[in-house]
């Protein structure tokens, strides 16, 4: 026993030793020890222990003295007089004598935020335990250490909009250009000149005024605060002539300017709401969802983050100590970003180097000119964080041409020289969580902040060789491509799960995950992969110099395994004409390193992941087996006549694949590029997913957007628009939903509209009623769009060589010598959907009509139009809501077996608009005579023969 408990001491010293001095903790328990006064110790153990105590000390109780002692903790709980039974929290059961065993302990220096300690006993009963509960009462009494930290410039972005502001910008600068034509300074300093002019000047012109209130509100304008401050001054001067004849004067005037203000801010507020929903508006439509997304938490407000968190080291110790996390996170990111990748040389030698045309090179290795510049900087998205210079996109473009002569100077020399900027060389690492728990490193995602001039530079190099790269990627990778995005991969792995299913073929798919994909890739690979490209040598020079900063991405072709033999034909619907597209393979698809493989059999799809596991390891790149899946098709069994056996399942083989002794994980659903996959191809749980994330991304706005009454409805409805409905329809292209599924995602559409116009079930307000106030569209209508907009997409999509790409091809594919098993049940394919939303669209030659994109979208779009909010829509929400509470107190009224009736509704008004008393006789205004009526003596017999109280 005494072991076990020398051991348990140890242990609690080992925690205390890794807690900062600094750091205010608090240990509570059962210690089974008693602790109380003598004589003899009574000056020794003043520091620790208080003059309330129960108990003598035992062998227990001056090892948890001793630790008090070396720690400098003192025993709060002998600090506090309270009564004997609020003090002890254990009865012995022999001698049924009561004990103070339970402890709370605090760093002395922060005993002024304790202020009290006691136990309480009814609670033991109710949780059935023979100890006391143990309260202890803190307030804390921090003194805040104010660290010297150099603040960084914030610029207004009021100036940053104002065009005199951003003149008088620019022509500032136009005298530092003597600096940048300077050949007698070297590359890094010309850059460091540059950036302290761009500093000085935006300082003196673009800079918050100190007089000003930097925490503002966005929409807040210069006029508008001059006129508050004018009608705050025609305030106090109507205070100051109250009771003289001037008061009135004084007083209209306060009046006027309060009118005008608030005029002011109901427009300037209405404008700042519009300019919110064309930005989150013309994102979505450029498809850049992650800036709308940012906007929708901009709006929603910054959640706080806790800084300095406690972590875990590589053996799950707990870290406290600040230093002792930095190091940790320095040897996380240290072997996360330098990854040692190994490369045989003979397989690099076995890349064909492409041979390039003089005027190729010419074209490729050419200085970068004034207007490649231009085109750079306005592609450069704003609101992005600068980087250790402190230069922001906006900044620059606010610079105007007199910053692009700067920025082409100094490219020019770097272009000549082959020499890199040193500040490009330095990024900001920060540490953004993604999930799981946030005490492993793990689970944070790691962003370099790079300067931005840097990226403009990578971005001259990346316009010149983007066609050449784009004419021989994969027709399967989809990622960083223009025309191409996520719902291109998400399609074309939908509909061929849809008609391996619709034929009850198998299919077996693997989603492979790469481990550091972008950070493992061998740079004498990737120079190597980049001259087979047909990227010049001048090029890849630069690409070297830029890379020591950042990361360059390769495609790794796959192995060469058995597919999927899918044919091309003619069928009732999607085809007038006998034409037929070749056979092809459908093995992989590829968004970035977002890589999944389909095959039809088993045995296939492990000869491919065991080949791609050589190819990868031999290139320097592995597997990530834990977040890498298996999933297969659901497949009913069938009978002798071809008819499928519902409720009985094939019989899969067992897929027992392993990589470096790691099983590969076989999951049912998966959430592939955004979007959910079943093997039993059921839209249920991907629609439970859209909900959730719409109904987060509503309510993130619930109290900043769809309550604020300054906010009009109509701004509501394009903000919802904007930023609800794209979360909650994301893949709606792809989907083949059921009724059921239609009219959950219809209750939550018409909810939110509820809320927005600020109407509940109780008003009793239809569907339709509310559609035609607010002018929207039904969400039916919206998803049927979203799948025929999709649909003439795909029929126009060719390929770099003129030919059908892969979606058009899985669009109008089927298997022609192939017969469907009988009895397989109802289920509506697609295909099956699109036809009726054509049908219902009443397109008569969509062959035809989807090829011209602009005639197509006419026809589509003509029942989804949003029409205006209805002009009284405010009186017709206040009409229905007075019809409501009518139909609460009458029906309060029944439930008490009464129904009351209005004196007013009884009584006439005479010509005068005065009612007379029934009891009196004496008139009255319609605002007095129900409170005379029922209290007047004479009128009682009157009230009670009509039901009045």
């Amino acid at each position: 026993m005494n072991d076990d408990s020398q051991k348990f001491y140890n242990d609690l010293q080992d925690v205390i030793n890794q807690i900062p001095t600094e750091d205010m903790y608090i240990i509570m328990g059962d210690f089974n020890a008693r602790v109380g006064w003598n004589n003899q110790q009574q000056q020794n153990l003043y520091n620790s222990i208080g003059p309330y105590t129960v108990d003598i000390t035992n062998e227990n109780g001056e090892k948890l003295i001793d630790l008090c002692t070396i720690n400098n903790l003192i025993v709060t709980n002998t600090f506090f007089k309270h009564k004997l039974v609020h003090q002890t929290s254990w009865m012995h059961p022999g001698n049924k004598q009561w004990h103070m065993i339970d402890y709370t302990f605090v760093n002395k220096k922060f005993r002024s935020s304790i202020e009290d300690c006691r136990m309480y006993r009814k609670a033991a009963g109710a949780i059935g335990t023979d100890h006391h509960l143990m309260r202890i009462k803190i307030k804390l009494h921090f003194r805040s250490r104010r660290k010297l930290v150099q603040k960084k410039l914030v610029y207004d972005p009021i100036k940053m909009k104002n065009d005199n502001a951003l003149k008088q910008f620019q022509k500032d600068l136009i005298p530092t250009l003597s600096d940048a034509t300077d050949k007698t300074i070297s590359i890094d300093e010309k850059y460091d000149r540059f950036v302290e002019h761009m500093k000085t000047n935006a300082e003196k012109i673009l800079k918050i005024d100190k007089n000003k209130n930097r925490k503002r509100k966005e929409w807040l304008t210069d006029e508008i605060l001059e006129i508050v401050e004018k009608k705050a001054t025609a305030f106090v001067n109507w205070q100051n002539h109250r009771g003289t004849k001037l008061e009135i004067e004084y007083a209209n005037k306060y009046k006027r300017l309060r009118k005008l203000a608030k005029g002011k801010i109901e427009k300037r507020q209405e404008e700042y709401w519009d300019e919110i929903c064309e930005e989150i508006e013309s994102s979505v439509k450029l498809n850049d969802p992650a800036n709308a997304f940012n906007i929708i938490r901009r709006l929603g407000g910054k959640r706080k983050r806790i800084k300095n968190m406690p972590i875990k080291d590589k053996h799950g110790k707990l870290i406290l100590n600040s230093a002792d996390q930095l190091e940790r996170w320095r040897e996380f990111f240290g072997d996360l970003l330098n990854v040692s990748t190994a490369v045989d040389l003979q397989l690099i030698d076995q890349i064909k180097i492409t041979r390039i045309e003089k005027n190729e090179e010419e074209r490729q290795s050419i200085q970068p000119t004034i207007s490649e510049v231009r085109k750079a900087l306005n592609q450069m998205k704003s609101r992005k964080a600068p980087g250790n210079d402190e230069i922001t996109a906006d900044l620059l473009k606010a610079g105007g041409e007199p910053v692009i002569k700067w920025l082409h100077e100094i490219f020019s020399d770097i272009w000549k020289q082959e020499e890199m900027i040193e500040e490009w060389n330095l990024a900001i690492l920060i540490k953004l969580f993604k999930k799981g728990d946030k005490q492993l490193c793990e689970n944070y995602r790691g962003i370099s902040l790079l300067s931005v001039t840097s990226k403009l530079f990578s971005r001259i190099i990346l316009n010149r060789i983007q066609l050449l790269v784009n004419r021989q990627l994969l027709e399967a990778q989809s990622g960083f491509r223009s025309n191409r995005s996520t719902i291109d991969q998400i399609f074309i792995l939908k509909l061929c799960m849809e008609k391996r299913r619709e034929f009850n073929k198998p299919l077996f798919m693997c989603f492979i995950d790469i481990s550091k994909a972008y950070d493992s890739v061998n740079r004498n690979l990737l120079w190597k992969v980049c001259r087979q490209y047909g990227i010049s040598e001048k090029l890849v020079n630069r690409l070297k110099m830029l890379i020591q900063i950042q990361k360059q991405r390769k495609v790794i072709e796959e192995a060469d395994v058995t597919g999927i033999q899918v044919s091309y034909g003619r069928n009732d619907f999607f085809h007038g004409t006998k034409e037929k597209y070749l056979n092809f393979d459908i093995l992989a698809l590829l968004y970035a390193d977002d890589l999944v493989v389909m095959c039809e059999t088993s045995d296939d799809l492990e000869i491919f992941i065991e080949t791609f596991e050589k190819i990868t390891l031999a290139y320097g790149l592995s597997m990530n087996v834990k977040k890498t899946c298996i999933m297969t098709l659901k497949q009913l069994e069938v009978d002798q006549n071809n008819k499928i056996i519902h409720n009985h399942e094939v019989d899969q083989p067992d897929l027992d694949i392993n990589i470096r002794n790691q099983k590969v994980e076989i999951v049912n659903y998966f959430t592939y590029l955004g979007c959910g996959v079943s093997r039993d191809q059921k839209p249920d749980e991907e629609i439970n997913t859209r909900l959730a994330k719409a109904s987060t991304a509503f309510n993130m706005l619930r109290s900043v957007i769809w309550y604020r009454k300054t906010i009009s409805i109509t701004s509501r409805l394009r903000i919802y628009r904007a930023c609800v409905l794209p979360v909650l329809l994301y893949g709606s292209e792809t989907w083949s939903i059921t009724k059921t599924h239609e009219q959950r995602i219809s209750t939550f559409y018409m909810k939110c509209l509820r809320i927005i116009i600020g109407v509940n079930l109780g008003d009793r307000m239809s569907n339709d009623k509310i559609l035609e106030m607010t002018g929207q569209p039904p969400i039916e209508t919206i998803i049927r769009r979203n799948r025929l907009r999709w649909f003439g997409h795909a029929n126009r999509m060719m390929n770099s060589d003129n030919e059908p790409s892969v979606v058009k091809k899985i669009t109008f594919s089927y298997f022609p010598e192939e017969k469907r098993p009988g009895n397989s049940g109802i289920r509506k394919r697609w295909e099956d959907k699109v036809k009726e939303d054509i049908e219902h669209c009443q397109i008569k030659n969509w062959r035809k009509d989807s090829l011209n994109r602009d005639h197509w979208r006419e026809l589509i779009n003509k029942n989804v139009q949003n029409k205006p909010v209805h002009q009284n829509i405010k009186e017709i929400i206040y009409e229905y809501k007075q019809r409501a509470v009518n139909r609460r107190n009458d029906d309060l009224a029944a439930s008490h077996g009464v129904i009351k009736t209005k004196v007013t509704e009884i009584l006439v008004k005479d010509t005068n608009n005065h009612y007379v008393c029934p009891g009196c006789g004496i008139q009255f205004k319609p605002q007095g005579i129900a409170n005379h009526v029922k209290a007047c003596l004479n009128a009682q017999v009157w009230c009670k023969n009509n039901k009045i109280k």
